[in-house]
């Protein structure tokens, strides 16, 4: 291995490594100890940080938050039983449904919901853009009122009609399905019935 002499005393301080690049000789110099260790140290510590943050959920022994995820979901249970408070447990059924229908307030809370994921498809007033009119007492893939509900939460059409239950909390589902259900009657114009759209029986009574 070549030798680089400090030409005023002759003393070695650097060795070549032997490459060439072009007439560019690089010299063997190793990193210093401490800034090895360091950055083992880093990575080290990083794999130790995602399995307490990440995988292990995130949360401190004594309830505090360590990672994003577990302030998210802090947060959104907050949300879930402030809501709660308000509406009380909400049951998915068709009991429900009917009686949320009663209820300008919870209608209300379900009409913001739908402003936010559902008008894109359906169109503000409900009447249909690229998804079905909701106005009129045709309908594709609901055979009653619980069936607004379930397709909501799961999803229709092969995807065309989105599954929020990895987006929505339940009650929420419950919430938006109610004002979704007391849009029926209106009869707007909007997106013309499809062939596959057949008429149903009423929503039963309050």
């Amino acid at each position: 291995m070549a030798e680089h002499q400090d030409p005023n005393n002759n003393s070695e301080f650097d060795q070549l490594t032997g490459h060439n690049y072009d007439g560019i000789e690089e010299y063997d110099n190793p990193l210093p100890g401490w800034w090895v260790w360091l950055f083992w140290g880093t990575i080290i510590f990083s794999v130790i940080y995602f399995a307490i943050t990440m995988a292990a959920g995130g949360y401190r022994q004594d309830g505090g938050v360590l990672a994003p995820v577990a302030e998210y979901n802090r947060e959104k249970q907050f949300w879930t039983e402030k809501k709660l408070a308000s509406t009380g447990e909400l049951i998915a059924n068709e009991e429900t449904l009917v009686s949320l229908m009663q209820s300008e307030k919870l209608l209300e809370s379900g009409k913001k919901i739908y402003a936010g994921k559902c008008a894109v498809c359906h169109a503000p007033n409900g009447a249909g853009l690229v998804g079905p009119n909701l106005t009129d007492d045709k309908y594709r893939n609901v055979k009653s009122i619980l069936d607004v509900y379930t397709v909501i939460r799961d999803g229709a059409g092969n995807g065309s009609m989105p599954a929020h239950k990895t987006l929505l909390e339940d009650p929420d589902i419950i919430l938006v399905s109610a004002y979704v259900a007391s849009l029926r009657g209106q009869n707007l114009t909007g997106l013309a019935p499809q062939a596959v759209d057949v008429e149903i029986p009423a929503w039963p009574a309050p």
